[in-house]
């Protein structure tokens, strides 16, 4: 009897098998033997995480050229390790905005976004956006891992209120910035140390004061500045000759209003005689002589690498504090105008010049 169907005879089935059927049985048996050898022998792959939105906050402004290049070689190492990375900057410019209320409205414009739990991972380069952060982490539903970077001043208990934040904390080696200022500038016979009239600026009073309270080797001066000090800069530097001037970090140099910090530096070295020490890569195109402090190549190395682990065990729970480590960083237009002996710098100083700055090192 004849089937109307060429594939069935006296009633039972015949397979009929063409090139493409045996294909497409060949490429299912490989992937069954594929998931089950991965399921008995192998270990299984890691997953590769997908989150590459970072918001970037930085106290100062990428019109500063240490922000700025560290912000770059930031961005330029994270582009390199993780394709398709979204870096969202944020200005709070702590050297020109003064009101804690103007730096707020700035980060509560981008508030919404993290609450919705649109970025994995918030990054914070100084104190002032360290503290910003941390003011509103309680309120982020998904508490993203937070890495900071050049801060001086972390919480005490910073790891055990905020477990999933970690970060690379500064030194203050004011010490090795005063020995090196007497030996480039041995006529002088004071230090002045000016800082902050502020809470952070009492932080870093406080600080000074205990660690040089004793030392009669070498006199220092501790002194708060605040918007009134700018027209009384003479007072404070009266019968100092020459002495060595030191800006300690965290200064708020939003006080100065309308006045530049060019022109504040001018005022400044007019008043003490001499260009100013400093611990802050931002401060060389403003007339200071440089200090000990973190190269910002190696800011911007110890950061990417913490955000590059958080974003790959999805949090910073667990990760250790870091400590930068300072090295001499000069500028040598600055020493040359103040008449220092360039000589008689560490063997191992950074040396740069107005122009260049931290762009050319």
């Amino acid at each position: 009897m004849k089937s109307g169907n060429r594939n069935f005879c006296f009633g039972k089935p015949r397979i009929f098998f063409s090139p493409a059927v045996f294909t497409i049985f060949l490429a299912m048996f490989c992937l069954l033997a594929e998931s089950v050898a991965g399921s008995v022998g192998a270990a299984p792959r890691p997953e590769r995480f997908s989150g590459r939105r970072i918001l970037c906050l930085i106290s100062y402004s990428l019109s500063h050229p240490e922000s700025n290049e560290i912000v770059l070689r930031i961005r330029r190492e994270l582009t390199r390790r993780l394709p398709g990375v979204d870096l969202n900057v944020i200005e709070l410019d702590v050297l020109h905005t003064a009101d804690q209320k103007e730096r707020e409205k700035v980060f509560q414009r981008h508030l919404p976004a993290l609450q919705a739990g649109q970025y994995d991972l918030i990054f914070a380069l100084g104190d002032d956006a360290l503290e910003q952060v941390l003011a509103h982490y309680a309120s982020l539903p998904e508490m993203p891992p937070v890495i900071f970077d050049d801060v001086f001043f972390p919480p005490s208990d910073l790891q055990e209120k905020y477990p999933n934040v970690s970060g690379a904390v500064r030194t203050l080696e004011i010490d090795r910035t005063i020995a090196t200022a007497r030996r480039i500038h041995p006529e002088a016979k004071v230090a002045v140390l000016l800082v902050g009239s502020d809470r952070r600026g009492e932080l870093f009073r406080r600080v000074l004061e205990e660690r040089f309270r004793g030392k009669n080797d070498f006199p220092v001066q501790v002194v708060p500045i605040s918007r009134n000090s700018i027209d009384a800069l003479a007072s404070i530097f009266a019968g100092l000759d020459r002495p060595i001037v030191i800006l300690c970090p965290g200064l708020p140099f939003g006080f100065l209003g309308t006045q530049t910090l060019e022109s504040f530096g001018d005022l400044l070295e007019e008043a003490a005689g001499t260009p100013f020490f400093t611990m802050k890569g931002n401060l060389f195109h403003h007339g200071g002589a440089g200090g000990h402090m973190p190269h910002r190549s190696r800011i911007a190395q110890t950061a990417s690498a913490q955000m590059i682990e958080a974003l790959a065990r999805r949090k910073a729970v667990g990760m250790p504090l870091r400590t930068l480590e300072n090295v001499p960083v000069y500028d040598l237009d600055a020493l040359k105008r103040g008449r220092f002996d360039v000589q008689r710098l560490p063997a191992e100083s950074f040396l740069l010049n107005r122009q260049e700055a931290f762009i050319a090192t």
